[in-house]
């Protein structure tokens, strides 16, 4: 079951995740039509976000530094489509899920 942005609502899911070191983990089964990534502010290092558990590596991943800007996302209909790598325990990235009503599926 994923976790959606409710159309009828439209109001936007925020979270947070934190990573194991070394190993790939996806990101939670979230539908919406855009979304907001940032490193958490207490990371201690470059975390990666990149598509696929199996194949994410530090070589393959989109880095984002620790304390660096907002990435926005637009044209993933869900956010377990990424994954995350960190390399130190604890490390993570917050998130924040919004709804277009022009690209709604549902209408």
């Amino acid at each position: 079951m994923s976790i959606g942005v409710d159309p009828a609502e439209k109001r936007p899911i925020s979270g947070q995740v934190t990573g194991v070191t070394g190993t790939p983990a996806g990101l939670p089964d979230l539908e919406a039509t855009r979304f907001i990534l940032r490193p958490l502010p207490g990371n201690r290092d470059t975390i990666f976000v990149g598509a696929g558990t199996g194949s994410l590596t530090a070589s393959n991943g989109f880095p984002l530094p620790s304390g660096s800007d907002a990435v926005y996302l637009e044209g993933q209909d869900n956010l377990n489509r990424l994954s995350l790598l960190v390399s130190v325990g604890g490390d993570g990235l917050g998130f924040l899920a919004l709804y277009d009503p022009k690209s709604n599926p549902l209408t």
